[in-house]
């Protein structure tokens, strides 16, 4: 049945600021509602972008002039935009709105010029771009872009940002008329946009330009009638169908509510179809809008003001607030109210703005100024199930939306966890299963031999499974992994089970290249072996120690002898202690702490939940924390560039930016360790800002300091709730 799973209602960042205060425009929300772009400001109106899963917010403008129609890339590494500023780059004197391109990585900003190198001479407008950043289609004023190209009113134009080449898209058109709105498939093949002659006497022209066949096509034009704010919102990335809104009331009979409706139109079929209805057929009572629409263009999302498309419609409040996000299944004839609260409740007197499909029509993101918000739909796609079955080599799968069957057979396979009630069945070799969950949203029991994993309302049947992979670390069964080595090491040595922290420090050690006799010797050098056998053992109390640590009795004569003789003729304790360790009779003694389990938190996620606390005094964000590891473990940033990341948010700014160095260094003082600084460490700090030493420094040091490791050991690494709490 198709439905929205309340349960899933997630809101993924807070409110959308701009840095003096004044009001904030939403212009593009990225399809996984990760991203969001919006402009703001008292004065001159500067573009923001605030990324959801990490909880920062970005200026990316701060040009002369205003900013708007802000467009994001489905890469997340460029961005689009108009703006009427002049310093943004080098010789802009023409006094016109550009379009600009900001690269996200590299920060530079580069300005859409004519073929010719000029400036163009009017005005441009209306930029998209495709998800790969390589093509961008605009509309502008200036009769100078293409030679020969360029009418008195407004062109659409394709710019190739690769290769620099632009092309004329609306040419042929007259040049009397205006032609504005494009969108673009992603692969750049096809620009469509509106035409509308001069003086609005002749109805409106959706146009679809061929960029390979260089041809337009008139896409729908009404029998009669005008304008009617005629706008294009999006199209599937075939080009069959087009989504739009209008205020027309001939596209389709009996449209006799005077509102803005959306409408899908097929190109294949010549079919115009009203979206914004009922499951019954009703047409709204309110203005619905952009729309979006998913790759195979069955789902089809929108807000609307209406109060008639689903029963229990009444949020809407007497000064006109309460625009809802719809969604309608153009299969079925089903509309549904995506914005619903996870108490399975209406919002109260919202005023969504944007509604975003993901490409699978499985979830949408959805927002209004004071946060974004992320719903998933049921019964979209494979809700019946399947299963999936790899090879004799090393597969990675992954099921759908229903109860799926994943079946590794040969191989080392990762299993990669969806929707549904799912059976991950790994097979012969080495497998994983990969949650997307922290630890603590997970319950892991046995069942018949089986793994049963609970976490988000599924619960997920685990075979042959020698790892699962959670957000936040691993839980690791199999006895031949270096962590279980140092749970072995713990019971020889210390006679005892690792606590948790202690497990990770070792683990860590021997994840990074440190022999298990390094370790070995570590743990004969510490404080606890000495407190628990003195400092000055002999050798024959030192092995007597460490068989009744792995045997649990005292050694036999000859056992004793042999041990005794092999230190007296130059082997070390640590490679005594190493071969005790990993003997058949520990190794059976500690294979029931690993049957059930070793928890193996990632260092990295832990370094990141750390330094969310240090900075912004908070639980981390489980997003958040899987981009910065990931981005650490993959070396494109270290723990400096993340706090660097962290410090420059405007959400830090805000609170931290204007305080001197004397007061950033209280302040983090508190946050990390919830304690006033000391006077030796305030100077410290105070005199290594002033003489240069970056405020993401002083982070990152705090953040690594054996106090604040210690205050934050219970969010991170707790030995009764092992994984990070995260947020």
């Amino acid at each position: 049945m198709f439905n929205v799973d309340t349960a899933s209602l997630k809101k993924i960042n807070g409110a959308l600021t701009a840095a003096d205060g004044g009001a904030v425009q939403i212009t593009d929300v990225s399809g996984d509602g990760r991203y969001v772009l919006y402009t703001g400001g008292l004065g001159s109106k500067q573009l923001f972008m605030r990324d959801t899963q990490l909880g920062i917010t970005t200026q990316l403008t701060s040009g002369s002039g205003a900013t708007s129609q802000g467009r994001l890339s489905g890469d997340g590494k460029t961005v689009v935009f108009t703006s009427a500023a002049d310093n943004l780059v080098g010789g802009d004197t023409a006094g016109k709105d550009d379009i600009f391109v900001l690269n996200l990585e590299t920060k530079a900003v580069t300005r859409l010029m004519a073929a010719s190198g000029a400036q163009g001479n009017g005005d441009a407008s209306y930029p998209v771009i495709t998800p790969d950043g390589k093509f961008i289609a605009y509309a502008s004023e200036s009769t100078n872009i293409v030679n020969g190209e360029g009418g008195v009113l407004r062109d659409i134009f394709l710019f190739n940002t690769q290769t620099g080449a632009t092309t004329a898209v609306s040419a042929g058109m007259p040049q009397s008329s205006y032609k504005y709105n494009p969108i673009i498939s992603p692969d750049g093949r096809y620009v469509t946009y509106i035409g509308q002659v001069a003086g609005n006497a002749m109805p409106a022209v959706i146009v679809r330009f061929d960029s390979v066949t260089g041809t337009s096509t008139a896409l729908a034009v009404p029998s009669s009638g005008q304008n009617d704010n005629l706008l294009l919102d999006d199209a599937t990335p075939d080009g069959r169908y087009v989504v739009f809104e209008s205020r027309q009331n001939n596209l389709v009979a009996n449209d006799s509510n005077s509102s803005s409706d959306v409408f899908r139109y097929d190109t294949v079929t010549g079919e115009t179809v009203r979206v914004s209805v009922s499951t019954g057929g009703v047409e709204g009572n309110g203005d619905s809008s952009t729309a979006s629409i998913s790759n195979n263009g069955r789902y089809v999302a929108f807000v609307s003001d209406a109060t008639n498309l689903v029963p229990g419609d009444t949020n809407r409040g007497t000064g006109g607030t309460g625009r809802d996000v719809f969604v309608r299944d153009m299969e079925t004839g089903v509309t549904i109210r995506a914005s619903v609260q996870a108490s399975g409740q209406e919002f109260s007197y919202p005023m969504f703005r944007y509604a975003q499909i993901s490409d699978d029509g499985t979830s949408i993101a959805f927002s209004e100024v004071d946060g974004v918000y992320k719903i998933s739909l049921t019964g979209i796609n494979e809700v019946v199930g399947r299963t999936v079955v790899g090879g004799s080599g090393n597969d990675v799968l992954q099921g759908g939306a229903g109860d799926d069957i994943l079946q590794g057979l040969g191989g080392n396979d990762v299993l990669i966890d969806s929707a549904g009630n799912d059976t991950l069945d790994g097979g012969d070799g080495f497998d994983i299963a990969q949650f997307s969950t922290g630890l603590r949203g997970a319950t892991i029991t046995n069942s018949g031999g089986n793994r049963i994993v609970t976490h988000n309302n599924q619960t997920d049947t685990l075979i042959s499974i020698e790892e699962i992979h959670f957000a936040d670390g691993r839980m690791v069964y199999n006895p031949q992994d270096g962590i279980a080595q140092v749970v072995r090491l713990f019971n020889a040595a210390l006679g005892r089970e690792p606590d948790q922290a202690g497990l990770n420090f070792w683990a860590s050690a021997i994840k990074n290249g440190v022999s298990l006799t390094t370790l070995a010797d570590g743990f004969l050098s510490s404080p606890e072996f000495a407190q628990r056998y003195g400092s000055n053992l002999s050798n024959e109390a030192f092995v007597t120690a460490v068989y009744k640590n792995t045997l649990g009795r005292d050694p036999d004569a000859e056992g004793l002898g042999f041990w005794v003789s092999a230190l007296n003729a130059g082997s070390s304790r640590g490679q005594v202690l190493r071969d005790f360790s990993e003997s058949n009779e520990n190794v059976q003694k500690t294979s029931g702490l690993i049957a059930a389990g070793i928890w193996d938190v990632d260092d990295q996620a832990v370094q990141v939940a750390r330094l969310y606390d240090t900075v912004f005094a908070r639980k981390p964000d489980l997003e958040g924390t899987v981009f910065w590891k990931n981005a650490m473990q993959n070396g494109a940033a270290n723990l400096l560039s993340v706090a660097n990341a962290f410090t420059g948010s405007v959400e830090f700014q805000q609170k931290y930016g204007a305080l001197s160095n004397r007061d950033f260094v209280s302040a983090m003082y508190q946050n990390a360790l919830h304690r006033a600084p000391d006077a030796d460490g305030l100077n410290f700090w105070t005199g290594a800002l002033d003489g240069g030493t970056s405020r993401a420094q002083l982070v990152v040091d705090l953040s690594e300091s054996n106090e604040h490791v210690q205050l934050t050991l219970a969010g991170t690494m707790s030995a009764t709730t092992p994984g990070i709490a995260f947020a």
